[in-house]
């Protein structure tokens, strides 16, 4: 489906492609697209989350969801682990959330 879009809240609609991550911030999401603009909309990221396509998105800790086509790079630091971002930007990976983000994105990138 090439032209699949989905409901992020009120009336927009987006691709999944166009999104490089999600973030939240209780019941509201702010969602960064890949273009640098950004949408803060009033859907909690779990209900956005489950509306994405599980295969390219994946939560790197409780605040954050992100396009694995948007990461660049997997570090794997002494006390934790982080992604960087095509933008230059890096993220945390939560600690419980570490091994499975080693599995999906050191081994398949």
């Amino acid at each position: 489906m090439e032209n699949l879009q989905i409901h992020i809240g009120g009336r927009m609609h987006v691709r999944p492609e166009k999104i490089k991550l999600l973030e939240a911030d209780i019941n509201y999401t702010t969602i960064f697209f890949q273009d640098g603009t950004k949408a803060v909309v009033s859907t909690t990221m779990g209900t956005i989350e489950s509306r994405l396509p599980k295969e390219d998105f994946v939560r790197i800790n409780r605040r954050t969801v992100v396009n694995r086509s948007a990461v660049s790079h997997y570090f794997i630091r002494p006390n934790y682990d982080e992604v960087k971002l095509q933008d230059a930007s890096f993220l945390k990976v939560s600690r419980r959330r570490r091994m499975q983000m080693r599995s999906l994105l050191v081994t398949q990138k």
